[in-house]
């Protein structure tokens, strides 16, 4: 073949070329983004249903790493909790918003869990956040929650815990280290399990 032809052959099979090379990109980028998601269910993480967040968000704290601690108001403002004060306790933290339709379609059941653990080593910390405090407040009425429920103003809280949907529910063991995290609501089952999970 002299060079004029084989100039003309590879002319022809450039675009050829070029669409493979596109469709191994393509596949490759969608092997990384499996992986991902592997190893984000690996460490708790269930997302379904939940509320996405506008705004800056912080890396979440990997499993096993300390929770990050916090001192917030109560709702109310008549007192704090800081949360390294609850060690040696089972810590379940949710966040939440009033205007969040995932975090009402689960006040009910979160409470009841919450209740059913009242005489336990467990407690139940609600942190509100991006809300007006007099929503939140109603929110908590109306749906009679009886756990202690913190106000997290400027997001510190939610950015160290790396909150980019809700509600979003971080479980720290005995020792303040986050065991486990979920994004979007859970059922009460899931709960009980990933309670029972820390204190076993």
């Amino acid at each position: 073949m002299n060079p004029p032809a084989q100039r003309c052959a590879f002319g022809r099979l450039a675009p050829v070329l070029w669409w493979a090379l596109l469709v191994v990109a393509l596949i490759s980028a969608v092997v990384v983004t499996a992986g991902c998601s592997a190893r984000e269910g690996a460490e708790g993480e269930s997302s379904g249903g939940a509320q996405p967040l506008s705004g800056p968000r912080g890396a979440a704290p990997p499993a096993r790493a300390p929770a990050p601690d916090f001192t917030l108001p109560l709702l109310d403002g008549s007192t704090e909790i800081k949360l390294s004060d609850l060690r040696g306790r089972t810590v379940v933290l949710n966040f939440w918003a009033s205007w969040c339709a995932p975090c009402r379609a689960e006040a009910s059941t979160l409470n009841a869990v919450a209740r059913s653990y009242a005489d336990k080593d467990v407690s139940f910390i609600g942190i509100n956040i991006q809300d007006a405090p007099s929503d939140a407040r109603r929110f908590v009425q109306q749906y009679g929650v009886g756990y202690p429920n913190v106000a997290d103003v400027g997001g510190a809280a939610a950015f160290s815990y790396g909150v980019a949907g809700l509600p979003s529910t971080y479980f720290i063991d005995r020792d303040g280290r986050v065991g486990r995290r979920s994004v979007g609501p859970l059922s009460e089952k899931q709960l009980v399990a990933f309670v029972d999970e820390l204190r076993s």
